[in-house]
């Protein structure tokens, strides 16, 4: 039973990973905008604001300063929420992990009727390396994102969150399916 609990968590986590990175595309999308905007504010490129009449209005552009940076502030802690949300959920898949470690276990153990239960286990190890990769690599985009000033490398920090390139995505939805498949004929 603990075997089989720790597999459907795994199911389950994979699930709400792939929920938090879509909520963190929203999000950086927001926080790129946001940024780039911060840019242009400050003339840092040839398409920046054209203040025109209001150049004089120091007030006026303060006050938009202001609220542009508060803006990047909330977006940014936003996308630190997420993170939070995806280290939460990378641990969940290990401790489900560690709990299928602790069992003693053989291959002769009927619990799957695809492969041996050591296989499935090594396949779950392989998918939590892959999570665990992955989470490493957005921690460094979003610690370097506020640094980036090109809107392309800013366009393919945020692709990359999306696109998970440490993650095979084939890989981890094959065992997913897998387990999917496992637990439905064990509840038969």
């Amino acid at each position: 039973k603990i075997v089989q609990r720790s597999f459907s968590s795994l199911s389950e986590m994979q699930k709400r990973w792939e929920e938090h990175i879509d909520r963190g595309f929203d999000r950086l999308n927001a926080l790129l905008n946001l940024h780039l905007k911060s840019i242009y504010f400050n003339g840092g490129s040839t398409e920046g604001y054209e203040w025109g009449i209001l150049q004089d209005c120091i007030g006026v552009r303060e006050n938009m300063e202001s609220s542009l940076y508060s803006q990047i502030l909330v977006s940014y802690r936003e996308c630190w929420n997420i993170y939070n949300d995806l280290q939460y959920t990378l641990d969940r898949m290990k401790t489900a992990l560690q709990s299928l470690l602790n069992q003693k276990l053989d291959d002769q153990t009927a619990l799957f009727s695809t492969l041996p239960i050591s296989a499935f286990v090594s396949l779950a190890n392989t998918t939590v390396s892959m999570y665990s990769d992955d989470l490493n690599l957005k921690h460094k985009l979003l610690n370097g994102i506020l640094k980036i000033q090109n809107r392309d490398s800013l366009s393919l920090m945020v692709s990359t969150w999306s696109m998970q390139p440490l993650i095979d995505e084939n890989y981890a939805q094959n065992i997913h399916k897998i387990l999917e498949s496992e637990m439905d004929m064990l509840r038969e």
